[in-house]
């Protein structure tokens, strides 16, 4: 499946050797997009694949979790696609990494056989501190779109369908699939907690900043 796109590419094309798809769902936008697209290629090119989520939270943040359930719901809804079992690792230590635990649970799941590859929803970011984003939103770019410039997108089993294109174009994703309204008030990209739910962005970390940056809204 190849998505034309102002900023690349995007190509999701799995050898017909791999039947377990882990693909990481945080409950932010990349990872939901990510998710849609490869639901969406399921449904339509490569049937025989299987979806398995896998989500990370900390014990301080359950909202990762909340939100990626929300949005497996609706895609395998709207698209009439199973996923597999959910994979989630909860309750990890504010002082633990994430990326660390990340790394060692997927490898695990090799090893177990869970997974034969996996997709993650990286994404390129145009800024380079939080306080670039209060200065001119609609001027900064800050990532050279040369193609010769361009990351890989897929390194061993990994692949990063979404490597070089940044929120813009991640918002450019939702108005191409018309899930403005749809997909994009189930997920959550603000990392502040509130004690009575997390329906709400706080628009002042970096995180909030950049998805009104990408969507011109917060839900």
């Amino acid at each position: 499946m190849k998505i034309e796109h102002s900023q690349d590419t995007i190509e999701i094309d799995i050898p017909d050797n791999v039947v377990n798809v882990g693909i990481r769902i945080s409950g932010g936008t990349d990872s939901a997009i990510l998710a849609y697209l490869l639901a969406k290629y399921k449904s339509e090119e490569n049937p025989n694949i299987k979806l398995v989520p896998i989500t990370l939270y900390r014990a301080s943040k359950p909202f990762n979790l909340i939100f990626a359930e929300k949005i497996i719901k609706f895609i395998g809804r709207e698209l009439s696609v199973n996923f597999e079992h959910h994979f989630i690792i909860g309750n990890i230590p504010d002082l633990v990494s994430m990326t660390e635990n990340s790394q060692l649970i997927t490898t695990m799941m090799y090893n177990e056989k869970v997974i034969d590859e996996h997709f993650v929803g990286i994404t390129s970011t145009p800024f380079t501190s939080v306080e670039n984003l209060t200065d001119d939103l609609d001027h900064i770019t800050g990532f050279n779109r040369d193609p010769a410039l361009y990351k890989n997108k897929k390194e061993g089993k990994s692949n990063r369908p979404l490597y070089n294109i940044d929120k813009k174009g991640v918002a450019e994703l939702y108005n191409k699939f018309n899930l403005n309204d749809t997909l994009f008030p189930l997920t959550r990209s603000c990392e502040e907690c509130y004690p009575n739910g997390f329906e709400n962005h706080c628009g002042e970390c970096w995180w909030c900043k950049e998805r009104y940056w990408a969507f011109g809204r917060y839900s």
